[in-house]
């Protein structure tokens, strides 16, 4: 099984709604999960995208305007909701798809990231990162360091983590000399690195980030919550006592 994850800076997805409509049957097949960050919501506006269930992770008031995070996976697919905790001003959320962990994180600038949600990670054996970290490390691109481009940089080396991206840069910028940059990270346990890639659109929709687009290959679907049963009222014991003969009777012959 395949699944195209979609994760996008929006900077306010309620405006941006209806183009964002008209762009998604550009893909081939609608993509199965949509990561959206700085979605600008608050409790007053109830988004919807057809076909797809909308989780939703906003900026508490008191915090100010800006941020909150979204996920929305279509309809068709299994999954769990995982609620991840940040101490600091870290926002993040995430689902299960099978074994499969996917977190959309948004980090604001000059913010560290969380310590105690990354060590969580290590528990985990398949998981998926994607968001604006805020991070600057050469390692990604960035001319540049911070504190959690390097905090980044060392929870990736020492956990035999793999960036997924690209050289190619995801933020556009009129306020710097450096306009091009690098933000927009995805992030992989090395288990199914091999089996993930990313590609950056030309599509921008009013953001000053792109829309990106994440493949994974060979993820095992969830299972419905099912469980078989049988009829025994109409079993054949008669054949089943001979094959359990046939199959598990010891010769003794010879002793």
């Amino acid at each position: 099984m395949a699944v195209q994850v979609l994760q996008w800076i929006c900077r306010s997805i309620f405006r941006k709604l209806p183009e964002f409509k008209q762009f998604l049957p550009t893909f081939h097949t609608l993509p199965d999960i949509i990561c959206l960050q700085e979605t600008h919501l608050t409790s007053k506006y109830q988004p919807s995208l057809p076909g797809y269930t909308l989780l939703r992770k906003d900026r508490p008031p008191r915090l100010g305007k800006g941020g909150g995070l979204c996920i929305a996976v279509k309809q068709s697919i299994v999954y769990s909701e995982v609620t991840p905790v940040s101490h600091t001003a870290m926002e993040v959320m995430g689902i299960k798809l099978n074994d499969l962990y996917l977190f959309n994180i948004y980090n604001p600038p000059g913010s560290t990231l969380d310590p105690q949600f990354f060590h969580q990670l290590t528990g985990f054996r398949k998981f998926i990162l994607c968001g604006d970290f805020n991070s600057h490390h050469g390692l990604w691109g960035s001319p540049t360091s911070n504190a959690a481009g390097r905090f980044l940089f060392s929870f990736i080396e020492n956990h035999d983590l793999f960036v997924l991206n690209t050289s190619t840069p995801t933020h556009f910028s009129f306020s710097r000399s450096n306009m091009w940059r690098i933000l927009d990270l995805a992030v992989t346990s090395r288990c199914i690195a091999c089996h993930c890639s990313t590609e950056r659109t030309n599509e921008f929709l009013g953001s000053d980030h792109s829309i990106i687009s994440i493949h994974i290959n060979h993820v095992q679907p969830a299972l419905d919550s099912f469980l078989p049963r049988w009829l025994l009222s109409k079993a054949n014991w008669s054949n089943f006592r001979l094959l359990c003969d046939s199959k598990f009777s010891v010769r003794l012959t010879g002793l």
